[in-house]
C-alpha cells in the first residue's frame, strides 16, 4: 500500500505519524501522485492507485491534479 511505503523507516508508525500534503512539490517530499478521475490517485512511485476520500473536497474544493507527500514521524511533546 502507499502508506506502508511512505511510512518505512518510521519507529512505531502503527502508533500514528504526521502526513504532509501539498499541491506543491515541498523541500523533502518523497511521493507525488496524479490524479486520474475525482478523488482517484496514482501514486508515481509505487505505481499503486487509491481513492483519497470525500474529505479531499474538504481541503481542496475540487481534486487537484498532482498532490505531493511525505510522512514522517510525530514529534514528542
Amino acid at each position: 500500500m502507499i502508506i506502508d511505503d511512505m511510512v518505512k523507516g518510521i519507529p512505531d508508525a502503527h502508533r500514528g505519524f504526521r502526513l504532509l500534503l501539498s499541491i506543491g512539490p515541498f523541500p523533502g517530499f518523497t511521493h507525488s501522485l496524479t490524479c486520474l478521475k475525482g478523488d482517484l490517485y496514482k501514486c508515481d512511485q509505487t505505481k499503486e492507485t487509491t481513492g483519497l476520500g470525500p474529505k479531499l473536497f474538504m481541503y481542496f474544493g475540487k481534486a487537484p491534479g498532482k498532490l505531493y507527500a511525505k510522512a514522517e514521524a510525530l514529534k514528542s511533546p
